[in-house]
């Protein structure tokens, strides 16, 4: 390695002549002419910007034995010429201070200021003077000086290394006139910084000084390397070279003093020669500091042409690669351009504001940044900040990052439709397949977003939310003006539905495709026929949901509801069932329900000629498939005279005591199935009302049953006022009329209507497969299958697995050739498994039946 050279020049101070004693006499001294000269010392080396021989002024002191001050004088002439008496004398000189002392100077008026550059180097001297009466003991003074004196020579060997500047380090900003070897100060606040000298190159040569820094040694430090930062005195003083290699920065400190090792003493009138030469970026005479540093952020992750958007906060990246992991490194954080109340800058240690310490000295530091006005706009969306990094040593490096912000709407398509922009700053797409959305930047002057239709599909609207709830817009193009500085839309596209209500309407539709839009009139109640004692009222809705379906997942048989311009649209899922839909009013409460049967089943094709002539389904209503071995074959059960349907038992059996029986069941929040006792409520006939059935769908109504003593009367019905005409047979009063019209409360589809008493005649049992469906002959030799179902109350299915029940529109029994009427009763075809037998039974009409349908 190359060593360091550094050479001492101590020039001291000394008086040439002789000295004589001095003889006392009795008589008063005479006074003696003294001529002294005053030169500085002999340093040869002159710059050319200081020179260091000459003195322009003089402040000169002469003191007694007894230290009484006898002369002051402040003159340029460098010869001193008085008269005094023969005695012994105490001479002080002050050079080149530029200012008269006066006779008394003050102990701070005794101190000379550190200085970035000197014409003249200020001097002193204090001596001793004997005077004879043949004359003065000297005829010459040196004055020292009072600085000492640094020249370096820098040589960079490393080609890839340049020098960027020099500069010396913690200098005491005063010191004694005549005090040169006065104990260095502990206060930080006594010591600055030298100018920094920019360099260029690879090599460089100056001449600075400085006040004396006496610092003492350290024993302990046997190699120049160790001469370091790390085992430095606190305040020595030392030379700090800046150079680069590429973007790393190089550090150089070279500590000043008596050697090259232990000794930190900077004196005055002492000159001190450096010739550096830097090998590497490791590699000098004495300790060496490299760091690089990266500055970055990743507002360009969120880039879109020119622009960039807001996506939440930011990582700005401060990335240091440093040879001394405790080399502490601080900075400040400014805005130049953008709203700098709307700029948030947090180093996530603790701290929020414009200084910053970096906590990593040597890896990745991440700290946050947000410019997030209200709106982007074209005045404000120009942000630009500037990071300034420091080290300890003085050096300052700065890095302005600039970015063009805009808002940005992100608008998604349903299936069926496209979307196109006009008028933004930029628009493109981003993403792929389902997650495709259009992207489009503007200012506050907004952009044009146009949704189109694909084949088949109609343009539904513009919404603020993916479910669809918060439709903004029924135009197919939407003129978007940013609210804030991210949007999301979505524009919804329909199927073009197909109309379930073709033929009629009805409150069950049959829809047979899967991943199919379908629609109806939501706008008439069933059938909308008026018939005996029933006539409908056209339904006025707000919105429609989906109440219920079959099954655990939510909108696997259904999804997509709404309801707009009178009608309901629905779209069915990928699995089959059963579902209900809703039609809400303005306060959210149920006005009409609808049933959807989502089979694949052609009910034209498949119907059954029975022997009266009435052509029968040949399944249940509702049943989901014809494997009679499944519960789902036994269908939906009713309460007569009821549209709403209840599902069907879990077992193919009767369930024993508290064992979950129920069909698996998604319901809406608030349409859960519930039982209905009207002995639980204040008045307990409010809730056996046709509109309260209407409204609770999904609830199970009990009859009223009452002690004789209760202030109740019992009523055998889920309905207060019994009607006989719900399902259209014409019955009223005791005469039994045999002629049933479909009406606004019939379950059965469009073109179907529940069967009356009078359609199952001649039916016979052929045999039975308990616990699953028993085989009947309906018309000669052809046979129709019944699931043996039994039916539900309540809670309870009762005789399942046992008995098929199915419900007749019939409000009379028959019994032979006997019909009777009561009233309340009801007909329901009752074919026993066990028995084998088959009859027409009579139930209280709060049970619930499957339901046959016929064809109208």
């Amino acid at each position: 390695m190359q060593q360091l050279v550094l050479l001492l020049s101590v020039l001291l101070v000394t008086l040439t002549g002789c000295r004589e004693s001095l003889n006392e006499e009795a008589v008063a001294p005479r006074g003696v002419a003294v001529e002294i000269a005053v030169r500085p010392d002999g340093m040869q080396e002159q710059t050319r910007t200081t020179d260091e021989e000459a003195i322009d002024d003089l402040n000169f002191y002469l003191y007694d034995d007894d230290g009484e001050l006898l002369l002051h004088r402040y003159q340029q002439a460098t010869t001193l010429r008085f008269e005094v008496v023969p005695g012994h004398y105490r001479m002080r000189l002050a050079a080149n201070l530029g200012r008269d002392l006066g006779e008394n100077p003050s102990e701070e008026e005794l101190r000379i200021s550190n200085a970035e550059s000197y014409e003249r180097l200020p001097m002193a001297a204090e001596e001793e003077l004997d005077v004879t009466a043949a004359g003065a003991s000297c005829s010459t003074i040196e004055v020292r000086r009072c600085v000492a004196k640094v020249s370096y020579e820098i040589d960079v060997k490393d080609p890839n290394i340049e020098l960027r500047s020099v500069q010396l380090i913690s200098l005491p900003r005063t010191a004694a006139l005549f005090d040169p070897e006065a104990a260095p100060s502990s206060n930080p606040a006594d010591y600055t910084d030298g100018p920094e000298t920019t360099l260029t190159g690879t090599a460089a040569s100056g001449v600075c000084y400085l006040l004396p820094n006496l610092q003492g040694t350290v024993p302990s430090i046997t190699d120049q390397r160790q001469k370091s930062p790390e085992n430095a005195p606190e305040h020595a003083s030392y030379l700090l070279i800046r150079a680069a290699n590429g973007s790393r920065n190089l550090l150089y400190t070279v500590y000043l003093g008596g050697n090259n090792t232990s000794d930190f003493n900077v004196r005055a009138n002492v000159h001190y020669t450096f010739r550096i030469s830097i090998l590497g970026d490791d590699e000098i005479d004495t300790r060496v500091y490299s760091y690089s540093i990266q500055v970055w952020d990743d507002f360009d992750d969120y880039r879109f042409g020119d622009y960039c958007i807001y996506e939440g906060t930011t990582l700005l990246h401060i990335d240091v690669e440093n040879n001394d992991e405790e080399l502490p490194l601080d900075g400040t954080f400014a805005v130049v351009s953008g709203e700098s109340s709307k700029v948030f800058f947090d180093d996530f240690h603790g701290e929020s504001g414009p200084d910053f310490k970096v906590y990593n000295p040597n890896g990745t530091n991440l700290l946050g940044v947000q410019y997030s006005p209200t709106v982007y706009t074209s005045s404000n969306s120009r942000f630009a900040y500037r990071i300034t990094l420091r080290d300890p040593y003085g050096g300052c490096g700065t890095c302005d990052l600039e970015h063009r912000m805009a808002n940005v709407v992100y608008a998604k398509p349903s299936t069926g439709g496209t979307i196109t922009v006009s008028g933004a700053l930029w628009s493109g797409e981003t993403g792929s397949g389902g997650s495709l959305r259009s992207v489009a930047l503007c200012y506050e002057q907004g952009c044009s977003l146009t949704a189109r239709a694909g084949a088949g599909y109609l343009f539904e609207g513009w919404y603020s939310d993916s479910g669809y709830t918060q439709r903004l817009s029924t135009s197919a193009t939407y003129a978007f003006r940013p609210q804030k500085t991210r949007t999301e839309l979505y524009a919804r596209f329909k199927a073009e539905a197909i109309p379930l209500d073709e033929y009629g309407t009805a409150n069950c539709y049959i829809a047979r495709k899967l991943n199919t839009t379908y629609s109806f009139d939501a706008t008439v109640q069933g059938n909308g026929k008026t018939t005996t004692n029933i006539r409908p009222q056209r339904l006025n809705g707000t919105s429609a949901i989906l109440i219920w379906e079959t099954g655990t997942e939510r909108n696997a048989i259904i999804t997509d509801v709404s309801f707009a311009d009178g009608r309901i649209t629905f779209t069915t899922g990928s699995k089959r069932g059963n579902a209900g839909i809703g039609l809400l009013d303005s306060r959210g409460e149920c006005i009409w329900s609808w049933h959807i049967w989502s089979v694949d089943y052609d009910i034209e094709s498949s119907g059954q000629t029975y022997a009266s002539g009435a052509v029968f389904m040949d399944r249940n209503l509702g049943a989901e498939t014809t494997d009679y071995t499944q519960p789902a074959s036994r269908g939906l059960y009713y309460e007569w005279g009821r549209k709403d349907p209840m599902i069907y038992s879990s077992l193919l059996r009767e369930a024993v005591w508290n064992e979950p029986c129920r069909g698996d069941v998604t319901y809406a929040p608030g349409f859960e199935y519930e039982l209905c006792d009207p002995r639980e409520y204040g008045v307990p006939y409010d809730v056996m009302t046709i509109e309260w059935s209407i409204r609770h769908p999904t609830w199970y109504m009990y009859d009223a049953t009452f002690e004789d003593w209760e202030p109740w009367e019992s009523v055998s019905d889920w309905l207060y006022d019994s009607n006989s005409n719900l399902w259209g047979n014409r019955t009223t009063g005791s005469e039994i009329i045999m002629i049933t019209d479909k009406t606004i409360y019939d379950p059965c589809p469009p073109g179907w209507r529940v069967p009356d008493l009078e359609d199952f005649k001649d039916i016979s049992v052929a045999s039975a497969s308990v616990p699953y469906y028993a085989t009947i002959y309906c018309n000669g030799s052809q046979t129709a299958k019944y699931p043996l179902g039994g039916f539900l109350n309540g809670s309870r299915y009762e005789n399942n697995g046992e008995n098929a029940y199915v419900y007749t529109a019939s409000p009379y029994t028959w019994n032979g050739s006997k019909l009777n009427h009561f009233g309340v009763d009801c007909s329901s075809i009752n074919i026993s498994g066990a028995y084998q037998s088959i009859y027409a039974t009579s139930y209280f009409r709060y049970g619930a039946h499957p339901v046959r349908c016929v064809r109208e």
